[in-house]
């Protein structure tokens, strides 16, 4: 029983998955909606299928040809004839009849060994069918996935400067009640107030990115604008990626697999066109059942029946050196496959190095944005108290709070970079699914 690489693959997201409500939309239910509806991913599994079924009836290539034939012939003629001996023969609308029956066999045994060489062929289409299904899960993986992140970005990024709206608004009602009793200044009212109107503007704008990016992110999963769900996940990176380690995969790249099966098939082309110049051997039989039947003529039936079979030898001599110019080029294609498989292995070790450096100094980042966050956010409980207490003016306040919201800004953009590059990482040594 054949199992489609989608099913395996979606299995292999589910396993060991927390289950979740119906509203709750994990990374893992995203990804899984995303390969059932992609019609992208529909055609490539498509094409798949159709490289496995040419393989497995490619066998039955080097098998013998059998066909039946049959003819059945009626006629009716008017016949005169005269005969040496003076006898004369006349007769209208004499019938006769032709049955005729043939069972034939063709059966190749030997063709330069390119009906091995062509079956060959197939199991690598049949491969690169696979490896391009494959190709594109691991992007929409890798887009859904980054998708998913930046929505869980922008929804932390809402809940941030919503607290801080509220700090801002508890300001803006201290300094109210300072200037109700005359204690504040109009200018310092003013001032709270139009860093209020600030922060209520920026929490409007996060808003309409989140729902810009949600109205996206239905669509890339091809989700019903009208469906209602909570993104639930974290931005948890438990993995350690080295640049030496990570480049030791670089063969295990998709695109490099497919490019590695082109040049097997340029290998495959070479061999098929040099099959031409051996010769070719095949065996041939029939079985013949003639019968003729005639109402006019010197025989009134005729029948016949036999075996005949024999071998057939064929053997190009001069082409017009066609096959040497088809081998020339099919060597060209091969140097051009080969020279394009070491262009794609550097690009991607560029792109791994890269990742990998990015992946690292996020990484690095964060321990320090983490303890800056601490720090920020005990600054501004203090702030806040010796802001009620006097001891600070709104100002210097403003000047605390707008800190502690850069530095809970910055700690998520940068667990967001560690998240992506290890996606993209992922994707580039070919353990995104498995991942």
């Amino acid at each position: 029983m054949k199992i489609s690489l989608r099913f395996v693959i979606i299995f292999l997201f589910l396993i060991n998955v927390k289950l979740f409500s119906q509203d709750d939309m994990t990374l893992q239910k995203a990804v899984k909606i995303a390969l059932e509806n992609n019609y992208t991913i529909q055609i490539a599994e498509n094409e798949s299928k159709l490289s496995a079924i040419n393989y497995s009836y490619g066998l039955y290539n080097l098998l013998p040809q059998i066909d039946l034939t049959g003819r059945y012939n009626n006629s009716t003629q008017n016949v005169q004839q005269e005969f040496l001996d003076g006898r004369f023969l006349e007769r209208d609308g004499a019938k006769s009849s032709a049955y005729e029956g043939t069972l034939g066999l063709n059966w190749t045994i030997f063709d330069g060994l390119q009906m091995f060489i062509n079956y060959n062929k197939l199991g690598e289409l049949k491969g690169i069918g696979e490896l391009k299904l494959k190709s594109q899960v691991e992007t929409t993986v890798r887009d859904v996935s980054i998708a998913f992140y930046n929505l869980l970005r922008l929804k932390e990024n809402l809940t941030i400067v919503s607290k801080n709206l509220e700090i801002s608004r508890e300001r803006f009602k201290y300094v109210q009640d300072r200037f109700d009793v005359g204690v504040a200044p109009k200018g310092e009212l003013l001032q709270a107030n139009i860093d209020l109107n600030a922060d209520v503007s920026d929490s409007i704008d996060k808003q309409m990115s989140y729902d810009n990016a949600l109205v996206e992110f239905e669509r890339l999963i091809n989700l019903k604008s009208d469906a209602k769900f909570e993104i639930v996940g974290k931005f948890d990176v438990t993995n350690n990626y080295s640049v030496d380690s990570e480049l030791s995969k670089v063969n295990s790249n998709t695109d490099v697999m497919i490019t590695d099966k082109m040049i097997g098939l340029s290998e495959y082309d070479i061999e098929s066109f040099k099959a031409d110049y051996y010769p070719r051997l095949s065996l041939y039989g029939n079985l013949n059942y003639n019968r003729q039947e005639s109402e006019a003529g010197f025989l009134r039936s005729n029948t016949s029946n036999g075996l005949n079979y024999g071998v057939n030898l064929s053997f190009s001599l001069f082409d017009g050196m066609r096959t040497s110019a088809l081998i020339e080029n099919a060597k060209v294609n091969k140097m051009t496959a080969e020279l394009m498989m070491k262009d794609l292995v550097e690009q991607i070790k560029r792109a791994i190095i890269i990742t990998c450096n990015n992946f690292n100094t996020y990484k690095e980042l964060s321990a320090f944005e983490i303890q800056n966050t601490r720090s920020s956010e005990e600054n501004i409980d203090l702030a806040l108290e010796s802001l009620k207490l006097g001891l600070m003016s709104p100002i210097e306040f403003r000047e605390i709070q707008r800190q502690n919201l850069n530095a809970q800004l910055r700690l998520l953009n940068t667990n967001y970079n560690i998240k992506i590059n290890e996606i993209e990482l992922e994707r580039l040594t070919g353990s995104i699914i498995k991942n």
